[in-house]
């Protein structure tokens, strides 16, 4: 549903589990977010949006999100998680 329809060999159950299950056993359940603006890019129709995110294990972790823009909405392309010190 969040995803771009170009990105949808990745928008299944098993790539998601693939991708992203092991940040979550990593980092734990999701608290907050709150968008690095120096590091974001707002313009265009393709947004990379990066966002400080605290987890329940981690305090620090570093979120990038490649957007583009279908039908008048952002949707994912790419998820980034790294943890930040």
């Amino acid at each position: 549903k969040e995803y771009a329809k170009m990105m949808a060999g990745i928008a299944t159950e098993q790539a998601f589990n693939a991708l992203y299950k092991p940040y979550m056993e990593k980092y734990g359940k999701y608290v907050s977010k709150k968008l690095i603006e120096k590091e974001s890019v707002l313009l265009g129709d393709m947004p990379l949006l990066v966002y400080e995110a605290k987890f329940e294990k981690a305090e620090k972790v570093k979120v990038s999100i490649n957007h583009t823009t279908e039908d008048g909405k952002l949707k994912h392309m790419q998820i980034q998680f790294n943890e930040m010190k």
